[in-house]
């Protein structure tokens, strides 16, 4: 379990499911996002890896805290520790039909 891993290698697990342990029990999630950071940093940032952010959609009614979880996706990244933060329900109008989404950043 290596905590090192690339933007390019998460993007293999795009629009697929992952599995999410570390609160009650394990949560099947899809990575609907992954999006290239570099910008936010400035042309000028020593950078030895491309910063990156995820996001995560969960099943409605999971409602898990930020926090460390253990996430695994055998075909891309393996078991890697992640930090997750609840960002809020898909669908705004209508929050307790939503599933709720799920942010990792990784520097």
């Amino acid at each position: 379990m290596s905590g090192m891993h690339t933007i390019e290698e998460f993007t293999k697990g795009l629009n697929s499911a992952f599995t999410v342990e570390g609160y009650r029990d394990p949560v099947e999630m899809e990575l609907i996002e992954v999006e290239d950071t570099t910008e936010k940093y400035g042309p000028n940032a020593p950078l030895k890896k491309t910063p990156f952010s995820m996001i995560f959609r969960a099943p409605k009614g999971t409602e898990n805290p930020q926090g460390n979880y253990y996430v695994t996706h055998e075909e891309s990244v393996g078991k890697v520790a992640l930090f997750m933060v609840p960002i809020g329900p898909e669908e705004k109008e209508k929050p307790e039909d939503s599933p709720m989404l799920y942010q990792v950043v990784v520097n």
